[in-house]
């Protein structure tokens, strides 16, 4: 598997926008599904990258995510 840490850096803050979304969703099978696909990005990137990678990663994208997944919110539909 090719990536950078660019590349995990965009899908780590779709991650930290899924866990938010969790939160806020009105709907408990909603919130499950979210909490599905984070699982299998923990999965898929702990399985492909090297684990210090994926962390480093992880929390790079936690405390500064993408503009557009930390203003986004499923919610209103459109950015916030």
């Amino acid at each position: 598997m090719v990536g950078t840490s660019e590349d995990l850096h965009r899908l780590f803050s779709f991650y930290w926008f899924l866990e938010a979304e969790s939160r806020n969703t009105r709907s408990r099978e909603w919130a499950e599904y979210f909490t599905l696909i984070r699982t299998q990005i923990d999965l898929f990137t702990m399985d492909k990258f090297d684990e210090e990678l994926v962390t480093q990663s992880r929390e790079a994208a936690r405390s500064k995510p993408l503009k557009f997944w930390s203003r986004y919110r499923i919610s209103g539909g459109a950015l916030a």
